[in-house]
């Protein structure tokens, strides 16, 4: 089957300005919520970590540990807000092809059209939980990264309080 250019940039266009209008809605209930968090997570990009203090390294992780809570809460909210606005999609398909008249492939069509709302709130809703789902993961790893610095200087503390020759140990 042969596709003409204007007929593949036109169905490209459509998509895109779909996308970007339900991104813009994702995107702004994404930030409100993981906000916080990328106001801890964006000086840390650029910070050299030698510098922080101990305390430094505690609270930041206390925090995001905080905030992760949360997040893990809503990130199941977000995964129930799909499946129940996917239920909705079907019960507006079965009700639509209920409805309609014709053949069944008719019926199907009419089906079809008539749920593309609620079946792109169903994508966004599913592409939401999956983003606060990585936002959750990524937060764990930073929080471990962090430990193990914390291990790392506690261990290198350990070391030089120890004197290398007589195992004596320095107060």
């Amino acid at each position: 089957m042969r596709y003409k250019d204007e007929d593949l940039t036109e169905a490209m266009n459509e998509v895109k300005d779909a996308y970007n209008s339900l991104w813009k809605l994702g995107e702004s209930l994404i930030k409100k919520y993981t906000a916080e968090i990328d106001s801890i997570v964006k000086p840390l990009k650029n910070a050299d970590v030698e510098q922080m203090t101990t305390g430094q390294i505690r609270q930041t992780i206390f925090k995001l540990s905080t905030l992760s809570f949360d997040l893990g809460e809503l990130r199941d909210k977000a995964v129930w807000t799909a499946d129940v606005s996917d239920i909705i999609k079907d019960e507006t398909f079965a009700m639509e092809y209920n409805c309609s008249e014709g053949a069944v492939a008719q019926r199907t069509n009419n089906a079809t059209i008539k749920i593309s709302k609620e079946s792109a709130v169903t994508s966004l809703n599913k592409v939401i939980s999956a983003i606060l789902k990585t936002r959750l993961d990524e937060t764990h790893r930073l929080i471990d990264s962090l430990k193990s610095i914390l291990i790392s200087r506690a261990s290198d503390q350990k070391l030089l309080n120890v004197n290398t020759i007589t195992g004596e140990i320095y107060n």
